[in-house]
C-alpha cells in the first residue's frame, strides 16, 4: 500500500480517500478482518491492546526501562501526538454520508454509553464513601467519555456498504473529544461562563495558527518542504492546546474541522502527511499510556467494571441507535471493541487535572485490554451461529 503523492500535476486533487486502504479492508470480510485483529497492524487496524502490554512491560512497573525520568522526557511529544489524533478525526469526520444524520446517532450512542459508564462509577463512590469532587463527577465522567468511542484509526475507509456506520464510529468519536474537552475545562475553570470564554480564547489561537499553516502550505512546491511545515503546523497547535492547558484532543480536532472546512491541495497536503507519522504516534499515545499504568487489586477490579459498564452502554447505545434507525457501528463487535481515543483522552484528562486523574489512565488501559477480550468473544460467537 503506497501512501498519496502531492509531486504530480498541480490542481489534481489525489484520491487519499480511497488510496489509504488496505487491499484486503476492500472486500467483503467480516468485521474481525477488515476492521480490526489483535495483532495486526495496517490502515484500518491496529493492535491496540499487545501495544498497551508492551508499555506496561516496559514501565516501572515492569522491565523498568521507560523509568519515571524517561516518561517525563517523553511528555513534551504528547501534546503533539494527541493534537495529530484530533486533527485527522476532524478532517474525516462527516466525509461522507450524510453529517447530519451521524452527529445524531453520535449524540444517542455517546450519551447512552457515558451515562451507563458515568452513572455507575458515580454510585460505586457514593456506597463507597468517597466525598470528593474528582471521585463523585469528574473521573466518572472521564470514565463515561473514554468509554464512549470505538474508533481504531481516523482514516477513512473506501466508499462501500459500511460507510454510513463508518461515519457514525467517527462522530461519536469526535463528540466524545468535544464533550470531553469542554469537561476538563470545566473540571478546572469550575464556572459554566469562564469555562466558555476560555474555550473560545483557545478555540481562537488554534484558528489562528491552523490559517497560517495552510498560509505556508499553500505557497510551499517541494515535497519536504510542505512536510516541515506541516510538522511544524502540528507542534504549534498541540503545544499552544498544551500550555493553555487546553485538550491537545480538541484543539486538534478544532484545527481539523477549519482544514476541512478550508478544503483545497493545502488541505490534502496536511491530511497525507500526518497520515505519514500516524501509526508511529498512537504507538507512542499506547505505551506511554501502558507504562503509566499502575496495576493493583483495585485498579484490576475497577477496569474489570468499566470494562463491564462499557459492555452494557455499547449495547444499550447499539439497541438506542436500531430503535432510532440509524445504521448499525459494525454490528455487535464494532460496538463493544474499544478504540484508541478512549486511551487518548484519559492521557489527556491526565496531562490537564494532574495525578489525580492517574486512576483514570490506569483503569482506562486495564478496561481497553478487558475490552479487546470481550470483543473477541463477541466476534467468536457471532461468527459460530
Amino acid at each position: 500500500m503506497s501512501a498519496p503523492s502531492f509531486g504530480g500535476t498541480a490542481g489534481v486533487r489525489p484520491e487519499w480517500a480511497v488510496d489509504l486502504v488496505d487491499d484486503e479492508s476492500r472486500q467483503d470480510a467480516p468485521p474481525t478482518r477488515s476492521r480490526r485483529s489483535w495483532f495486526g497492524w495496517s490502515a484500518t487496524s491496529l493492535p491496540i491492546a499487545p501495544v498497551l502490554l508492551l508499555g506496561m512491560l516496559l514501565g516501572p512497573q515492569g522491565l523498568h526501562v521507560l523509568t519515571a525520568d524517561a516518561l517525563a522526557a517523553v511528555d513534551p511529544a504528547l501534546p503533539v501526538a494527541l493534537a495529530t489524533l484530533g486533527a485527522l478525526l476532524g478532517l474525516v469526520a462527516g466525509f461522507q454520508g450524510s453529517p447530519r444524520r451521524a452527529a445524531g446517532a453520535a449524540l444517542l450512542s455517546v450519551g447512552a454509553t457515558a451515562s451507563v459508564v458515568a452513572i455507575g462509577f458515580g454510585v460505586g463512590a457514593l456506597a463507597a464513601g468517597e466525598s470528593s469532587r474528582a471521585s463523585l463527577w469528574v473521573l466518572p465522567m472521564v470514565l463515561g467519555m473514554a468509554a464512549a468511542s470505538s474508533l481504531i484509526v481516523p482514516v477513512r475507509r473506501a466508499i462501500d456498504a459500511s460507510a454510513a456506520s463508518t461515519a457514525t464510529l467517527e462522530a461519536e468519536a469526535l463528540v466524545s473529544v468535544v464533550v470531553g474537552g469542554l469537561l476538563l475545562a470545566f473540571a478546572r475553570q469550575g464556572a459554566l461562563l469562564g469555562t466558555l470564554a476560555w474555550f473560545a480564547q483557545a478555540c481562537i489561537v488554534v484558528a489562528i495558527l491552523g490559517v497560517a499553516g495552510l498560509l505556508l502550505l499553500s505557497k510551499s512546491v517541494a515535497l519536504a518542504e510542505r512536510r516541515v511545515f506541516a510538522v511544524a503546523t502540528l507542534l504549534l497547535v498541540g503545544g499552544a492546546a498544551d500550555s493553555l492547558s487546553f485538550s491537545a484532543l480538541l484543539g486538534g480536532a478544532c484545527a481539523g474541522l477549519l482544514w476541512k472546512a478550508w478544503g483545497g491541495l493545502s488541505r490534502d497536503s496536511l491530511h497525507s502527511d500526518m497520515l505519514y507519522a500516524l501509526h508511529p504516534l498512537i504507538a507512542l499515545v499506547l505505551v506511554v499510556a501502558g507504562a503509566r499504568t499502575e496495576v493493583s487489586s483495585i485498579s484490576l477490579g475497577l477496569a474489570a467494571a468499566y470494562a463491564v459498564l462499557r459492555t452494557l452502554g455499547r449495547l444499550t447505545a447499539g439497541a438506542v441507535l436500531a430503535r432510532a434507525q440509524f445504521p448499525a457501528s459494525g454490528g455487535a463487535y464494532g460496538l463493544v471493541a474499544p478504540g484508541v481515543f478512549g486511551v487518548a483522552l484519559s492521557l489527556n484528562a491526565f496531562r490537564a487535572l494532574g495525578p489525580d486523574m492517574s486512576v483514570a489512565v490506569s483503569v482506562v488501559v486495564l478496561g481497553t485490554v478487558f475490552s479487546e477480550l470481550t470483543a473477541i468473544f463477541v466476534a467468536a460467537r457471532g461468527a459460530r451461529a
